[in-house]
């Protein structure tokens, strides 16, 4: 009797034991399609497209073994990221030290004033600075008149990011713009606009 209960609970316990083998498979069969078009759009460009297709991937599949492999694609999608991002900030901020050291090296100090750096004859003047600082960048210029000579705060509109150096920095430093903006409403005014550089005067 016990036997052929055995028999009978087997008989109906095996056919979800396959179904669940088959949803498994299922899974990982459509978690490799996802994965195969993330891959497509990689290589097409569309970072922001293949970023979102590896999230659904993980949020629907995340047991899958493709599961895996799309935190490391997103991983690597955004570090490349912010990578570009940096170098976007470099080009504008390694340009404004370039032109205020090089103004040092000709007069061995730094200009005090937006007027002095103007009325000077250098090379280069406010405009160019203008010019460079590119569309969806926003600078604030302090020339702060002390051993640095000068502090330029960038921020990035499209992405609400910003890095600031001096005249001495070896890098760009990265900062919280909505907490800095607070400091620089705070202690200075915008004495003068040039494009989008935001020349600042301390409000003591």
């Amino acid at each position: 009797m016990n036997v052929s209960l055995s028999r009978y609970v087997l008989i109906l316990t095996l056919p979800w034991f396959l179904v669940l083998g088959a949803c498994s498979d299922f899974d990982e069969m459509k978690s490799q399609k996802l994965y195969s078009q993330a891959e497509r759009l990689l290589e097409q460009g569309q970072d922001e497209e293949a970023e979102a297709m590896f999230n659904q991937l993980l949020a629907e599949y995340p047991r899958t073994q493709k599961a895996r492999l799309a935190s490391e694609q997103i991983d690597r999608i955004l570090k490349e990221r912010a990578r570009q991002e940096r170098q976007e900030f470099a080009r504008v901020l390694d340009s404004y030290q370039q032109v205020f050291n090089g103004y040092y090296s000709v007069y061995a100090d730094y200009p005090k004033s937006l007027e002095e750096f103007d009325a000077s004859g250098f090379f280069f003047d406010s405009d160019y600075l203008a010019e460079i600082t590119g569309d969806g960048f926003q600078v604030y210029l302090w020339f702060s008149g002390d051993r640095d000579g000068f502090r330029a705060w960038c921020i990035k509109d499209e992405t609400g990011k910003g890095y600031a150096i001096t005249g001495r920095s070896l890098s760009m430093a990265p900062f919280d713009p909505e907490k800095t903006m607070d400091y620089l409403e705070k202690e200075f005014h915008v004495s003068q606009q040039v494009g989008r550089i935001h020349i600042l005067s301390p409000r003591s």
